[in-house]
């Protein structure tokens, strides 16, 4: 090609290239950080979420946990730990007891998971329910592992789709 034709061809791709990487107003595009930028900025964050955070604010106050949980002792053929605890949360519908008892069938089902693929012996050295979250329970626990919290409510609806 000839020189000229050449360099006008470079010199028009450039430009294309260079508008098309210009940012426009409801593009993304650096700007200039202020304070005042910022300010804006979480002013829209604190408008578009506080709805969302009223909301799940009342959805957790309505629902209560309950907890049960097993502190076992596990061993197999090259180590042994005492005092692992595992848990079981579920939601509260209104009978408590048997919200325990599904918690604890569901323990059962994941000792004999524990048992089958990773440990020789389990040992249960405590059973406990309490009407709280399992993580509020497992804060109050001294010198104890946690190996797992189980969603109950998840586990159920699997079941339950099956």
């Amino acid at each position: 090609m000839y020189p000229r034709i050449l360099t006008f061809l470079m010199k028009a791709s450039f430009m294309l290239i260079a508008i098309s990487a210009t940012a426009g107003e409801k593009s993304a595009s650096p700007f200039n950080f202020t304070l005042k930028n910022l300010e804006a900025a979480e002013k829209a964050i604190e408008v578009s979420n506080a709805s969302v955070i009223k909301a799940a604010g009342k959805t957790e106050k309505n629902r209560s946990k309950v907890c049960a949980c097993e502190i076992l002792k596990l061993s197999n053929n090259n180590a042994e730990q005492d005092n692992v605890a595992i848990f079981s949360e579920i939601t509260n519908n209104g009978d408590i007891n048997a919200e325990y008892k599904t918690a604890l069938e569901f323990l059962q089902a994941q000792k004999k998971n524990m048992k089958g693929q990773y440990y020789d012996k389990i040992k249960v050295n405590q059973t406990i329910t309490a009407p709280t979250d399992c993580k509020s329970l497992y804060m109050k626990m001294a010198n104890v592992v946690m190996y797992d919290i189980l969603d109950a409510d998840v586990l159920r609806a699997l079941k339950n789709a099956k």
